[in-house]
């Protein structure tokens, strides 16, 4: 169509909303809500997956579910009887650590993963982005592992984020609550280099304090006035 969504929520209103541009730099126009059975989604954090195919996928929490979006409606509905439940999955994983929020869908080497954010137990405390894998989209998921894990990082907790393929490689992206600063919302940045095996299943990252410390080799930018650390540091799977 040579056109650009963008899937979004809005603050102050947990619901779903998609847009869309002739150009990714905007403006992004004809708003509208994502509704499934004529009824809004009450969520935040929409995580959008257009396939080899050319389908498109959302990921939606909570419970954690998978929709397919409907083309015909400018992509503005998910398509009856598609919602795939995941929640069996996250709700409780193996590692203990139970569904928070900010879920996303990826693809690679013909593997789906359900990338979420999970929280420690028995408190709201997210400090570990886990994920599903799955050969099909539609069913076979299963729990895969951690990506990252930041509750050793001081102040680690919040992190938010995916990752994405770039140059052969991939790619983690992420935020967590940055030390030292005096608002509770003020976010760390930080990028690694990820590993996935052949059996599909990723090699997880440990954040600690140091693995994003300057004399890493990582720079410290400003943004916004604020001072964050962007990590891209060398990683050995070994």
């Amino acid at each position: 169509e040579e056109k650009y969504y963008l899937t979004f929520c809005v603050s102050g209103k947990a619901q779903f909303l998609i847009a869309e541009s002739n150009s990714p730099c905007g403006p992004f126009e004809n708003i509208r809500r994502i509704t499934y059975k004529g009824e809004r989604i009450d969520a935040i954090d929409p995580g959008a997956l257009v396939d080899d195919d050319g389908r498109v996928y959302i990921s939606i929490p909570k419970p954690f579910r998978i929709g397919e979006l409907d083309p015909a409606t400018g992509y503005s509905t998910i398509i009856e009887d598609s919602i795939v439940s995941v929640a069996h999955l996250t709700e409780t994983s193996p590692d203990g650590y139970y569904d928070f929020e900010g879920p996303s869908l990826r693809k690679f080497n013909g593997k789906y993963y359900f990338i979420y954010i999970a929280s420690k137990p028995g408190e709201i405390l997210p400090v570990r982005m886990n994920y599903l894998i799955s050969e099909d989209i539609r069913t076979g998921w299963r729990f895969g592992g951690t990506v990252v894990d930041t509750e050793h990082y001081l102040c680690g907790v919040n992190v938010h984020g995916s990752m994405e393929a770039f140059g052969g490689k991939y790619y983690l992206s992420h935020h967590r609550v940055a030390p030292g600063f005096p608002s509770y919302v003020t976010r760390e940045m930080s990028m690694e280099e990820l590993h996935i095996r052949e059996d599909g299943t990723i090699v997880g990252l440990v954040d600690t304090r140091w693995n994003c410390a300057c004399e890493n080799g990582n720079h410290a930018i400003r943004i916004g006035g604020d001072n964050y650390t962007v990590g891209l540091t060398n990683y050995d799977p070994e």
